[in-house]
């Protein structure tokens, strides 16, 4: 996905802290943009599994990034750390893979290879399930139909191994929620 689609989804982020953004005197995180850069897929993992403890049903979390910039990699560290014992994979061809745990049902969607006629039908609604959490790889592609309420996840890639994650928490409960997981310079 292009440059304008980043755009797009950083546009959704229509609450309350949109209004800040460009105020310079009021700190990234308290506007909900956090970065984060990560010298390896073993340690974008870890942070994925730090990161599931602080989920919860009802929480949408979009993954946007071109292909190899970690969607699955950071998704198989959630469902680890939510409890998933098998081993997290891409949904690229099931479309939505589902990992139980005893914390509830964990939801891992790929809207990679549907046309935009199969986007328009596919019932994604159906699987914003409130007692479950729900990421969603390539939420770009579906931008318009996700809760506002979604922490958007943008992936980069900065070299073989090392990845950036730009965080866009509108909400003050993700601010606070994602905090302790974050730099103190943030």
């Amino acid at each position: 996905m292009g440059t304008g689609t980043s755009r797009k989804i950083t546009s959704l982020c229509k609450r309350e802290v949109r209004r800040d953004f460009k105020s310079p005197s009021v700190p990234l995180f308290q506007r909900g943009k956090f970065k984060k850069l990560f010298s390896s897929p073993h340690a974008l993992q870890s942070w994925g599994a730090r990161f599931s403890r602080i989920l919860k049903p009802g929480d949408v979390v979009a993954l946007i990034g071109p292909l190899g910039s970690g969607k699955t990699t950071l998704v198989q560290g959630v469902a680890e750390g939510w409890g998933y014992k098998t081993g997290a994979t891409s949904p690229t061809f099931a479309l939505m893979n589902e990992y139980r745990s005893r914390r509830g049902l964990l939801l891992h969607l790929d809207m990679y290879r549907l046309s935009t006629a199969e986007l328009e039908s596919f019932p994604l609604e159906d699987y914003l399930d409130p007692s479950a959490v729900c990421l969603v790889e390539w939420a770009d592609r579906v931008a318009g139909r996700l809760p506002d309420e979604a922490l958007d996840i943008h992936l980069k890639i900065r070299s073989p191994n090392a990845r950036l994650l730009n965080i866009s928490a509108c909400s003050s409960d993700w601010r606070k929620r994602l905090k302790p997981l974050l730099p103190a310079a943030m």
